[in-house]
């Protein structure tokens, strides 16, 4: 038995008197142009039958094998998964195109951050509606306020003010500012009352806080309530710019062919900071 090399690749293997499983010769300096596989160190091989190593070069560079060998693994595009059915399938589920064209490594990297990205918008959610049912409470105890079903532009001025006095003072001396009312108490006093009537929140109710640390503890509640749903809004808007980023990553992988590019792909998660939380950003090096 004996061996040769075409450039830095390939072998040559033959027996006497049995047909060959595969052949490679040295392509010698006078024979046909070098094809793009033999340029690129492709080693050259057919099987019996194949022809000379010319046409199983060819056969290599057109088809991606060579006749009578197993075709090899294909990626992307080839292996039945279009560009467009990949780059749906990341816009519906993050990774999920990566997954349709064997980047799994990748798709996990997508898929288990838009998994934690939901479960923060379902736990922020959850978190909102408790604090909001508990400062409505905290105000039917300790505001005088009989109902919890009020506005939201309610609670916003019991935040704000000690009383239902205090609010409407303060609603009044706008309307004085905005009407410039003449002198005449009657009338002044009339006109801004009118004026209260009809600025005044919709579902307004007299209150008036008990003490100033059940305001302030009010206040406390009904801010974590407010973070909390504002913290779910950035969750979804993150799970959105998620997919937006796993179908271009998926793209521009199809389109370049590349081998994998799981390697290139990373989360890189910030500590939480104030009532936002943490942040986590999906990297992708192109």
């Amino acid at each position: 038995m004996r061996r040769a090399r075409v450039g830095a690749t390939g072998s040559v293997r033959g027996a006497a008197g049995i047909a060959a499983v595969a052949i490679v010769t040295t392509v010698a300096a006078t024979s046909a142009p070098v094809t793009a596989a033999e340029s690129a160190g492709v080693p050259l091989r057919m099987a019996s039958g194949a022809g000379t190593p010319r046409q199983a070069a060819q056969a290599l560079a057109r088809y991606g094998r060579t006749p009578g060998l197993p075709a090899t693994r294909a990626t992307g595009p080839a292996r039945g998964v279009s560009t467009r059915r990949a780059v749906l399938a990341s816009l519906l589920v993050p990774g999920l195109g990566d997954w349709l064209i064997g980047r799994r490594e990748r798709a996990t990297v997508f898929m288990g951050a838009d998994l934690a990205l939901w479960t923060g918008v379902v736990v922020s959610r959850v978190q909102g509606s408790r604090r909001e049912d508990a400062y409505r409470d905290w105000a039917v105890r300790f505001a005088g306020v009989s109902s919890r079903s009020h506005s939201d532009d309610f609670y916003a001025a019991l935040r704000k003010y000690d009383s239902s006095d205090d609010y409407a003072a303060d609603v009044k001396l706008d309307g004085r500012a905005e009407l410039w009312v003449d002198n005449d108490p009657d009338l002044n006093g009339r006109v801004l009352e009118a004026y209260f009537v009809e600025h005044r929140v919709a579902d307004y109710e007299p209150w008036r806080w008990t003490s100033l640390r059940h305001k302030v503890q009010f206040q406390e509640i009904r801010t974590a309530s407010k973070n909390a749903y504002r913290r779910a809004t950035y969750f979804v808007a993150v799970a959105a710019a998620a997919r937006v980023a796993s179908a271009i990553v998926t793209w521009a992988t199809l389109r370049r062919g590349a081998p994998d590019a799981s390697a290139r792909t990373r989360i890189d998660v910030t500590p939480p900071r104030g009532v936002l939380g943490a942040s986590v950003a999906i990297v992708h090096r192109f």
